[in-house]
């Protein structure tokens, strides 16, 4: 069975329409049009059900070297290959090895080698693709602590059967590069055959810094080490790339509260250029892409369970977080090229599900994303592919069989004709706002709170605010979401949002005051927060507005949990739940009796929390006590079946969303439409050269322009 993801945006073209192509194409063609933002990212479900194992490895290669990169995926005991062609990804397949532990894979593409190293018994292999099968080609014994691949060179061995580093050649051949390795605790190799240069990059056991070795005549130079890269979780250094300033190492590191980036030249071995990112609390890196000054990757948050895209821009050291899902174990994600069409796709298995997780950058050409035959699979029932709101409006149509984006819109066929699904309203993209005060451009305080369906990207400081914050003064504030993401919120009794919140999945449950969860991790306040309350029901208007002004009250059986923060111990009313302190939060003089202040730096309280499943609604009175305008400032956070979290951040007044809706970008529209569509009835779209063109019932080749199709 095929799955409809696998085959998306495949061209398919006869024989004869290839020919035909180059002297029919000479009518009038529109330039790629540029209708979407940059840095937009599709989340969709792969049904890759047919494997009989939940994966722990994998890689990807064009194993039998027909242009396609293929799958191999595996446990510790065997493996299996989804070979991939015109058509699409092919069933699994079980690929015969002999028995014994493996414990990892990778390949070499400019080799064509797989490696494969095993335990029971300790070696590592050597195997090619032939007869459908990896065969063994070279074996060596021994059970290195680290394995890294050097592309088109070797794989590097540290302390295989000694204390040596050596190289493993595809070749059976190996080379010691370090005779008493027992210092290192891991090692990466350059090798330039052009300039027939190497390098090593070299970790301390006893502090984790980082250094470069440069080859010299006879050995190796003096190790230069990086005093600012110990005590690090991992590191992850990209084989060489070709930069406008020359040939550089790309080397990523992460530790419990920073990323790294740094550039070094392996010809000297100078720090070219560095960055440091904070606030993505300790993660795991997968994937890295690198393309001039951009750099695109995958990390895994083990502790939030929280996967996201990462996109960094190494001139400005500045950096995107886009939320994509929550999983416990992430084992690894496979980077290639499924439609061998010079573009890539992320793409890595759901922890204990039938399905993987896809993740395609949205294109500023036109594209198919779905295309179904029945000649070659048969769909899942569910057909929540696309993962985003445009699902809502192809669920009016019957037997899909093709989606296409185009100018921004989704393209459908069905049996009787094409239909278009659009917004209802123009997109429009959130630009960040400039944090200092322009002339003639008014700024405020503005409350803030990510997924809500307001045209957001996500995650992230520029989301629209929903109401403006008054400094210094008490406000109430109301938050209120139903099990079908339904949501409301109050500012002071008023009604300042009305709608749906996107449906997030979360393992344990948490509430945080003054400080944030998720991409902000570790963002603090200057607040001060009093009588907060959670309950497991929704509140009416009139419940919230006398709530607000003090003149209504909960009675027990009504809320879950209830903190006054009239002493230290800061325990709830009904549950006897203690919040646990980070530093040294403060008594104040609140509303009713006492309240909590927060410093904005390092105080917060936290506790955990029985979450309601079907609907949950919070409350609480807070007042902001500074007004720095460079970072928001965080009243709380809800981290649990239902995320959120309050910010307050200084933006723009033309950046506040109205209190039910604003047109959204193409990854959460407000509402969809679905209308005929102005392509020709009996028409099969296609790519070509960039262009998208149809070919009509009569064969005549149909290219947009001006004049339309």
């Amino acid at each position: 069975m095929i799955s409809p993801l696998s085959l998306c945006r495949l061209l398919v073209l006869s024989t004869s329409l290839l020919v035909a192509l180059p002297s029919l194409l000479q009518a009038q063609v529109n330039a790629a049009f540029h209708s979407r933002p940059t840095h937009t990212w599709w989340t969709s479900s792969a049904s890759l059900e047919n494997l009989p194992i939940v994966p722990t490895l994998g890689t990807q290669g064009d194993f039998n070297q027909d242009g396609f990169e293929d799958i191999l995926v595996g446990d510790l005991s065997e493996i299996f290959v989804a070979q991939n062609n015109t058509w699409g990804l092919s069933a699994w397949e079980s690929v015969p090895l002999e028995t014994g532990g493996i414990k990892s894979v990778v390949w070499d593409k400019e080799e064509k080698t797989l490696w494969i190293q095993r335990t029971s018994p300790d070696r590592v292999e050597v195997r090619r693709w032939k007869n459908n099968q990896f065969v063994l080609e070279h074996a060596f014994q021994g059970s290195p602590e680290k394995l890294n691949l050097s592309s088109g060179t070797g794989m590097l061995s540290l302390k295989r059967q000694g204390l040596e580093l050596e190289l493993l050649r595809t070749d059976g051949t190996v080379e010691v590069l370090v005779k008493d390795a027992s210092e290192l605790s891991n090692a990466w190799l350059w090798n330039d055959a052009r300039s027939e240069s190497q390098a090593l990059v070299l970790q301390d056991k006893a502090e984790g810094k980082l250094g470069i070795v440069r080859a010299a005549d006879r050995g190796w130079e003096p190790p230069q080490w990086w005093e600012d890269t110990q005590l690090t979780a991992q590191w992850m250094v990209d084989e060489t790339r070709v930069e406008e300033e020359g040939v550089h190492l790309h080397i990523l590191g992460a530790d419990h509260q920073s990323f790294w980036y740094k550039s070094v030249d392996p010809f000297s071995g100078d720090v070219v250029r560095k960055c440091q990112f904070g606030g993505l609390g300790e993660v795991r890196l997968y994937a890295p892409r690198y393309s001039g000054s951009r750099i695109e990757l995958i990390v895994h948050n083990p502790m939030t369970y929280v996967v996201r895209v990462v996109e960094l821009n190494t001139q400005s050291c500045s950096g995107e977080v886009i939320f994509v899902e929550e999983m416990d174990q992430l084992p690894f994600v496979l980077d290639f090229d499924l439609k061998s069409d010079g573009t890539t796709d992320w793409m890595y298995p759901v922890s204990g599900k039938p399905y993987w997780t896809l993740l395609t950058e949205w294109s500023e050409l036109s594209q198919r994303w779905v295309w179904r035959s029945l000649d070659h699979f048969t769909e899942r029932d569910d057909f929540n592919l696309l993962g985003q709101d445009w699902t809502e409006g192809l669920s009016s149509l019957e037997e899909v069989s093709e989606v296409w984006m185009h100018r921004g819109a989704l393209h459908a066929r069905t049996p009787q004709s094409w239909w278009t699904v659009e917004e209802t309203e123009p997109p429009v993209a959130n630009a960040p706002p400039d944090l200092d005060p322009p002339s003639g451009s008014p700024h405020s305080l503005q409350l803030v709170l990510p997924y809500l369906e307001l045209g957001d990207h996500g995650t992230g400081t520029f989301i629209p605010g929903i109401a403006e914050i008054k400094p210094h003064v008490w406000h109430h504030l109301a938050f209120s979401r139903d099990e079908a993401n339904d949501t409301k919120v109050w500012l002071d009794g008023k009604l300042v949002f009305l709608g749906r919140s996107k449906k997030l999945n979360y393992l344990y449950n948490s509430l945080l005051v003054g400080a944030s969860f998720g991409h902000e991790w570790r963002n603090h306040g200057s607040v001060s927060v009093d009588r907060a309350v959670l309950s497991g029901s929704t509140w009416t208007d009139e419940e919230v507005r006398l709530m607000s002004k003090g003149e209504g009250d909960l009675n027990p059986g009504q809320y879950a949990e209830r903190w006054e923060f009239d002493d230290p111990s800061f325990t709830s009313e009904r549950r006897k739940r203690a919040m646990l302190l980070h530093s040294e939060p403060k008594l104040d003089v609140g509303l009713y009796g006492g309240c909590v202040t927060m410093d904005g730096t390092d105080d917060a309280l936290r506790t955990f929390l029985a979450v309601p499943k079907k609907g949950i609604s919070i409350s609480f009175f807070f007042r902001l006590n500074e007004e720095k305008i460079t970072r928001p400032h965080t009243v709380a956070s809800l981290y649990g079946m239902y995320n959120t979290w309050f910010n307050v951040v200084w933006q723009p007044k033309s950046f506040l969303a109205q209190p039910h809706s604003i047109p959204g970008v193409i990854t959460t529209p407000n509402g969809c439409r679905v209308s005929p569509s102005v392509w020709p009835k009996n028409c099969d779209p296609f790519l070509y050269e960039g262009g998208l063109f149809l070919l009509d019932s009569n064969n005549v080749i149909l290219a947009e322009g001006p004049l339309g199709w």
